[in-house]
């Protein structure tokens, strides 16, 4: 079995991916409201797929073949071959029931989430947030843990990274900024009836295509929309899309999400 082979059989799992995230962006920037329910069907069928075919046997095997002969590949096609071991070992332990079960809950999360801002209730959206904390636990419980649940989710966003390495992180973060919010408490008070102004959304928008161009966006290979809560994702090779919002009153918010 060859690395090409490899290559062909993981395309179908990225192919189905790319299709995800289409469809999770479309579901943030232009979706109408009424399409949540079978936008969330839909992503929960696309994910099922997805995971039957990076959980399959032919890729198990192929991934075992190439690590017997590792020093036949580059340090690219190496990288490759670990990390889809790693995405497969993970996989193989969570059932595609679950899957499907996972992304129908956050898709639907996504609509209810944007409402309940919108009316400022959090009522709205504990119930399902309830559901989506349960479900991380029942995560944590198909793939184990060695010291606390939380480096197990962790380690979707950041390999390797610990709670042992971030609780020292976050008191030091923690103490600093305590100090700097008692210097603004106690300082003296300004004048800020001058910023009391309106930025036109056109101007901010305007504003904020440039300072992505200044750091180096390639608009040729993404774009820039307006979402509820700003994010960025990859859809393919030469796709990237970055969301922001905006405030007439607050133009630094909008700018702080393209920078982020």
């Amino acid at each position: 079995m060859s690395y090409e082979q490899f290559i062909e059989e993981v395309s179908t799992y990225s192919r189905i991916q790319a299709i995800q995230s289409q469809l999770n962006w479309d579901q943030s920037v232009m979706m109408p409201p009424n399409g949540a329910k079978a936008r969330a069907e839909t992503l929960a069928w696309l994910s099922g797929r997805a995971h039957e075919t990076i959980t399959s046997k032919k890729i198990g095997e192929l991934i075992s073949n190439l690590e017997e002969n590792l020093g036949d590949l580059n340090e690219d096609q190496k990288t490759n071959v670990l990390e889809i071991r790693r995405t497969y070992d993970k996989a193989t332990k969570l059932p595609v029931e679950f899957i499907e079960r996972l992304t129908k809950t956050r898709s639907k999360a996504m609509g209810i989430w944007a409402k309940a801002r919108e009316n400022n209730d959090f009522n709205m959206y504990a119930p399902i947030l309830t559901e989506l904390v349960e479900l991380a636990r029942e995560k944590v419980s198909y793939l184990g843990n060695e010291k606390t649940p939380y480096d197990t989710l962790l380690d979707d966003y950041e390999v390797g990274l610990t709670v042992d390495y971030l609780d020292p992180l976050f008191a030091q973060l923690k103490s600093g900024l305590i100090e700097v919010l008692n210097k603004i408490l106690m300082a003296e008070k300004q004048d800020i009836a001058n910023l009391d102004m309106t930025f036109p959304v056109s101007k901010q928008e305007s504003f904020c295509l440039k300072v992505s161009e200044q750091m180096g966006f390639d608009f040729d290979s993404g774009r820039m929309d307006i979402s509820a809560h700003p994010f960025s994702i990859s859809i393919s090779t030469g796709d990237t899309r970055i969301t922001t919002r905006y405030d007439e009153d607050d133009p630094f918010s909008c700018l702080y999400a393209v920078m982020h």
